[in-house]
């Protein structure tokens, strides 16, 4: 029962969910970042959100393999900004030890 509601959670929410989501003009899947949404200042996604594809399970790998580049691109860049604000204060305090 639970890898059923596990399969049935990613075709519902990504494969169902994200394909009505193709643009008709560029088929593509069009994000809305958002800067000023969180308190700290990070980034979140939305309509659709595209920083919760899933990555833990091979079934979501499966589901973050259909993202790739358009014609005529080679890389698809992907950003981790992994303790970004202890890194900013770092660069604006001029603290050694955090540097």
């Amino acid at each position: 029962i639970l890898a059923y509601r596990s399969v049935a959670k990613l075709v519902s929410t990504y494969c169902e969910g994200l394909a009505v989501l193709i643009n008709d003009k560029t088929h593509r899947i069009h994000t809305t970042f958002n800067q000023m949404v969180t308190a700290t200042g990070r980034l979140s996604s939305s309509d659709p959100n595209l920083q919760n594809i899933p990555v833990r399970t091979e079934k979501g790998r499966e589901i973050r393999a259909l993202f790739y580049p358009g014609a005529g691109y080679d890389t698809l860049v992907s950003a981790d900004y992994s303790q970004i604000e202890l890194r900013i204060l770092a660069h604006l305090s001029g603290d050694e030890a955090l540097i």
